[in-house]
């Protein structure tokens, strides 16, 4: 219980540290998802909020995580944390993170992107994360 007070806490002043532009915009809308546990998997359960970017052109930056070392990814995940605080390995939820895929491999990089593509929503295959980017480009 202390630990998961002391990682809320860090979470919290994190997120406010942030510059004021990352907090705003799309990500204030897909972190906002409500999730259930259904055996081992995480069940989003979108609101309008989240509905309303399905299929549709956005506009999104982040932090990119490969899955696997390469100098260049077609596949990967965006994060709206850093390294350091990503859903796998820092504490945060499934809701930071959006699985994409780019027209053009991206060269790998650990400073911010800005992708546009088509955004998916994700409730029924619980081997892919909740959001989904297709078609990306790097902006």
């Amino acid at each position: 219980m202390k630990n998961t007070l002391k990682l809320g806490i860090v979470l919290f002043i994190s997120v406010l540290a942030l510059p004021a532009h990352a907090q705003e915009g799309i990500w204030k809308d897909l972190l906002a998802v409500k999730s259930q546990q259904k055996r081992d998997a995480h069940i989003p359960l979108f609101d309008a909020k989240q509905r309303a970017y399905d299929g549709k052109q956005v506009t999104v930056t982040g932090y990119m995580y490969a899955y696997e070392e390469a100098p260049v990814h077609k596949f990967f995940m965006l994060s709206f944390y850093p390294v350091s605080m990503c859903y796998f390995c820092g504490g945060a939820g499934p809701e930071s993170v959006i699985e994409v895929t780019v027209k053009k491999p991206l060269k790998f990089t650990s400073r911010q992107i800005t992708l546009k593509g088509t955004l998916k929503l994700n409730d029924s295959d619980p081997d892919k994360l909740f959001y989904l980017l297709i078609n990306a480009e790097e902006e």
